[in-house]
C-alpha cells in the first residue's frame, strides 16, 4: 500500500486542502496553477480563487513588496491590484448571498 502525497495548500482558516497532490508536486491540479512560479528569474502572479479572502490578502502584499523592491513595475501592480479589487468585489457578493441564504426560514 503506498501513501498518495496530499495539496498542501493552507485555506484562510488554516486547514489544508488535502486533494491528492499531482505527481511530483506538492499541490493539487487547481492549487497548482495559482501558486506562484519563477520564470527567469522574475515572479509570475495569478489571482488566487476567488473563494479565498486570505489568499488575495497575500496576493496584495506580495504586489506591494514587490513593487517597492523594484521587483515588478508599478504599470503591471496597477493592473493586478485592479484585478484583485475585482476579486474582492466578488468575495463581498458571495458573502452576501450566503448570508441571505443562511438567514431564510
Amino acid at each position: 500500500m503506498s501513501l498518495r502525497a496530499t495539496c498542501e495548500h493552507l485555506f484562510g482558516d488554516g486547514h489544508r486542502c488535502g486533494s491528492p497532490a499531482l505527481s511530483g508536486d506538492t499541490h493539487c491540479y487547481y492549487h497548482h496553477r495559482y501558486k506562484r512560479t519563477a520564470a527567469f528569474g522574475d515572479p509570475a502572479y495569478s489571482l488566487p480563487p476567488t473563494d479565498e479572502r486570505h489568499g488575495l490578502k497575500t496576493f496584495i502584499a506580495d504586489i506591494l513588496r514587490d513593487t517597492t523592491t523594484g521587483r515588478i513595475e508599478p504599470r503591471l501592480a496597477r493592473t493586478l491590484l485592479w484585478g484583485a479589487r475585482m476579486a474582492q468585489g466578488v468575495i463581498r457578493e458571495i458573502e452576501k448571498q450566503e448570508r441571505q441564504e443562511n438567514a431564510k426560514p
